[in-house]
């Protein structure tokens, strides 16, 4: 065997529990080792407890971002999308992987899936904090830009919109974070 599958199948052994599974993946994925830390997070993923669970789905789509796999990402969506809609509070992590998945897509070339999934994420139950709608406008506009659609200038004017609205917002709230 390959020294680097040695460690790997190491670090993920059979019977560790999730939560241990989890925090050395934590420091790995801390550590910029990716390929340490994906199977960890797998692991991890071999868990009742809720809240474990959503944060390996979420740090394993975190890491095929910033590693540059958003195929995987978008596999990984699947599976996550399905235990998300057997949980009460679903609609609320369905809206950010929607938009998650809309910006892989886009990022693969999928313009069209991509503009669905933006879609769905900006017309979710459960809205999307500010600036994340801000950042589904932006992609749906880069969408219409990419498809050389004709509606690309009412995106773009739809973002300008929604930006000035949400600037006027938190200048009337005295909101310092939100006027960054």
């Amino acid at each position: 065997m390959f020294p680097t599958a040695v460690v790997l199948l190491a670090l993920a052994a059979p019977g560790a529990p999730p939560a241990e599974s989890y925090q050395k993946a934590e420091a790995l994925y801390a550590a910029d080792e990716f390929g340490k830390a994906e199977p960890l997070y797998r692991a991890a993923l071999d868990t009742d407890d809720q809240f474990l669970k959503r944060r390996a789905y979420n740090r394993l789509l975190a890491l095929y971002l910033r590693s540059g796999r958003p195929d995987k990402a978008v596999a990984l969506s699947k599976p996550y999308r399905d235990w998300l809609k057997a949980l009460p509070d679903a609609d609320e992590g369905v809206a950010a992987l929607d938009l998650l998945v809309g910006r892989c897509l886009l990022d693969l070339g999928y313009a069209d899936d991509a503009d669905k999934h933006l879609r769905a994420a900006l017309v979710a139950k459960a809205p999307l904090p500010p600036d994340r709608a801000l950042e589904a406008l932006r992609l749906r506009a880069e969408v219409a830009l990419q498809q050389k659609d004709p509606r690309e200038r009412d995106r773009w004017a739809e973002l300008e919109k929604a930006a000035a609205e949400r600037a006027t917002a938190t200048r009337a709230a005295n909101d310092g974070p939100g006027r960054v």
